[in-house]
Parts: C-alpha cells; structure tokens; sequence
C-alpha cells in the first residue's frame, strides 16, 4: 500500500477529479457539513484530500474545533501546479497526450521528472480518462478553488506543517497558509517531500505536541 501511495502522491487529486468527474469537491463540502465535529474536537489534515474538508471545516465551524493540524497542504494549489494542470486539460480537450505535463508533481528532480515525462507520454493513452470534456470542466474547476479568502474565518490554533522539497505545495504556499490564519504556527521540515512529511521523525512528536498544549476552547452554541 505505501508502495502504490508512493508512486500516485504526485497526481492523486488529479486521479480523484476525473474519477468522480469533479464530484469530490462537492463532497468534500457536504463531508464537512455532516461531520462537523462536537466542540472541541481536533482536526489533522494530511494532504489535499483532507485538506480541503479540514480547512473547509474549520473556516464553517469555528467554534466546533478546537485544534487544527495541516500538513502538506494549504489554501490553493500552486502556481506551476495550476499550469500544468491547464497545459493537461488543453491537451485532453485537443485529443492529444498530455499526461507528461504533470511530470514536474512526480518529483522535484529534473532527472527524475525527465524520465517520468517519457514514461507518462508512453503511458497517457493507457491512462487517458473515458470521457476528457468531463475531465477538462473538472480541471478548469479546481485551477480556481482557493480557500485564501476564508483562512481569517478560522479561529481554532493552527499547525501547518510542509516540506521543503514538496512540488505540488511550495513552502511559499505553508506560509501564506500560515500567515492566513490568525496565530497560526509553522514547521517546515528541510528536505522532506509531499509524503516525506509524514515520514518525518520529528512529525509525531509535533503534532503531539502542539494538540496537547493547546488550551480546551468552549463553544459558544
């Protein structure tokens, strides 16, 4: 499993919108407003998948978490991420390959994403979804999701935590997420990837950490 896990981290967001046909965000949405959770609850995002519903949740029920955790996530995706993206969807939209333009999200090493590029470009017409209009509406979609502006609204204490070497969310992206949020406190792990995060040895211990000291918050329902 950490295998297969491994090798998708790069486009996972992506798989899940042409698989449900840009249905999940709608999900996540209606996730966050049927599990709000009872006061005081914490939140841990991993990720974006998560990340979308934890942040969508602590931005709609303030007063119901009482801590937040993001990890590898943040308030949009990236510039680099969102073009190639649009250069995919243009691509699927002509019927032409265009899976290799995510190569860049599979690794931050030229070499790497170099080879990865071919092996997409072989790969794309294997992989390519059943229906690409659908895909293509989806795409443009996300490219424009950002959650920038709602980050104020959020009042539980906050961790983001990120990597250094992560494509899909530069560390950019961890301190405007970060600064975002009123008092929010931000780790960034030198050398760790978009999974690496996880991995850390000290991930643990902060997450841990920073839970437990923080201060029970009473909801004012």
């Amino acid at each position: 499993m950490h295998g297969i896990f491994q090798k998708v981290a790069g486009y996972y967001d992506r798989m899940n919108a042409i698989m449900t046909l840009g249905r999940h965000r709608r999900w996540c949405r209606e996730v966050a407003e049927r599990a709000a959770p009872p006061a005081g609850g914490s939140l841990l995002d991993l990720a974006t998948g998560t990340g979308v519903i934890a942040l969508q949740m602590a931005a709609d029920h303030p007063d119901a978490v009482r801590t937040l955790t993001v990890a590898s996530s943040g308030d949009a995706l990236s510039e680099a991420a969102r073009t190639a993206q649009m250069n995919y969807a243009s691509a699927l939209a002509a019927g032409r390959r265009g899976l290799h333009h995510l190569a860049p999200a599979v690794s931050g090493s030229r070499i790497l994403a170099g080879f990865a590029s071919v092996v997409m470009w072989l790969a794309d017409p294997l992989l390519r979804p059943a229906c690409a209009a659908d895909a293509v509406a989806f795409l443009r979609a996300e490219d424009v999701f950002d959650i920038g502006a709602r980050l104020g609204d959020i009042t539980a204490p906050t961790l983001v935590i990120g990597g250094d070497r992560d494509t899909g969310y530069p560390v950019e992206t961890f301190r405007r997420t970060a600064a975002g949020i009123p008092g929010a406190r931000l780790i960034i792990y030198p050398g760790a990837t978009h999974m690496g995060v996880i991995r850390h040895a000290r991930f643990a211990e902060d997450v841990a950490s920073f839970t437990a000291t923080c201060p029970r918050r009473h909801s004012r329902r």
